[in-house]
C-alpha cells in the first residue's frame, strides 16, 4: 500500500505539473536565477502605429509595389524623439535643441518616412533622376506639389520598431520632403480705362472721350498646405496610381509663422545627420 501512494504522488508531481503550468507561467518566472530578464520599457506606439499608411499595387496576382508611409508629423516626431532621446541619454538642453529644429523644420516643409518594395529593377530608386515611381502632395484646391527632397537612410532602431512587421529586407526607407507653402500663379484679366481728349476743327471745341482695354496681369498667391482639413500623398508610375490621406489638426500643425525666421535659419542649415528625427 505504502508504495502504492508513493507511485500515486510521484505520478500527480511528473504527469499533474505540466497540466498545472501549462500556459499559466513562463519559464523564465519559474527559473528566474537561471534566466535573468531584463526590464521592458513602456513605450506609447498606438498613435503613431495609427498614422501609417499602406498603398499597394497589384497587376492580377502579382505585387508591382508597396509603400509605407508615415507622415512625420508635429505629435509623431515628439514621439520619435522620446524614443530617441531615452535611447540614448541624451541631457534637456540636447532635447531642447532637437525641438527647436523640427518647429523650424515643421514651419517650412513637410516630412514623410517612405518604407518602400518596388518590384521594378530597371529605375527601382524613388530618388532616382527619373524612377518608376514617384510621388507628389495634392491640396485640396487641386493643385500639385512636388518634392524637393528624397533622400534613401539606414532604418534606425526607433523607425524600425515603429514600422514593425512591415520592416522586410526587401523593403528601401526614404526620407521625403515637401514645401509646405508654395505660390499658385495664374491670369487674370483687368480693364484698364483711357481718357483722352477728341479736338473737332469745325466749331473749335473739344470732348473727352474713354477708351477702354483689356490686359492680363500674373497674379501670384501663397498657399499653405497646413490650412486644408486633410493631407494627401500620391504615389503612383506612368499607369498605376494610390493615394493616402491624413487629417490636420490646427494645434498640431505648428506655431511659427515663416516670415518669422530669417534667411539663415531655413532649410539649408539644418542638420543632415538628425533632421530624420
Amino acid at each position: 500500500m505504502k508504495h502504492i501512494s508513493s507511485y500515486f504522488l510521484y505520478s500527480l508531481f511528473f504527469l499533474g505539473t505540466p497540466l498545472l503550468f501549462n500556459g499559466c507561467a513562463k519559464y523564465h518566472d519559474l527559473l528566474p536565477g537561471e534566466a535573468p530578464q531584463a526590464s521592458t520599457k513602456q513605450i506609447e506606439l498606438s498613435f503613431i502605429s495609427k498614422s501609417i499608411k499602406d498603398v499597394k499595387f497589384y497587376r492580377e496576382f502579382v505585387t508591382e509595389g508597396i509603400s509605407n508611409l508615415l507622415w512625420k508629423s508635429p505629435t509623431n516626431s515628439n514621439i520619435i524623439l522620446e524614443m530617441y532621446a531615452n535611447r540614448r541619454g541624451l541631457s534637456l538642453k540636447q532635447r531642447e535643441r532637437i525641438i527647436e529644429k523640427n518647429q523650424k523644420m515643421h514651419n517650412n516643409c513637410i516630412s514623410f518616412f517612405v518604407l518602400a518594395y518596388v518590384l521594378d529593377t530597371q529605375r527601382p530608386d524613388l530618388h532616382d533622376t527619373d524612377p518608376t515611381w514617384t510621388m507628389y502632395l495634392e491640396a485640396e484646391e487641386g493643385h500639385k506639389v512636388a518634392p524637393t527632397k528624397i533622400k534613401p537612410m539606414d532604418i534606425t532602431p526607433e523607425l524600425a520598431t515603429i514600422f514593425g512587421k512591415r520592416n522586410t529586407n526587401f523593403k528601401q526607407l526614404y526620407f521625403v520632403k515637401f514645401p509646405r507653402k508654395y505660390k499658385e500663379s495664374h491670369y487674370k484679366k483687368v480693364e484698364i480705362q483711357h481718357s483722352f481728349i477728341v479736338e473737332n476743327s469745325t466749331d473749335e471745341e473739344s470732348t473727352h472721350q474713354n477708351q477702354e482695354t483689356i490686359k492680363e496681369e500674373i497674379i501670384e498667391k501663397t498657399h499653405d498646405i497646413y490650412d486644408a482639413k486633410k493631407l494627401t500623398l500620391v504615389i503612383n508610375s506612368v499607369e498605376l496610381e494610390g493615394k493616402a490621406d491624413w487629417p490636420i489638426e490646427p494645434h498640431r500643425a505648428g506655431t511659427l509663422d515663416l516670415t518669422e525666421l530669417p534667411e539663415s535659419n531655413k532649410e539649408s542649415e539644418f542638420d543632415e545627420d538628425f533632421d530624420w528625427i
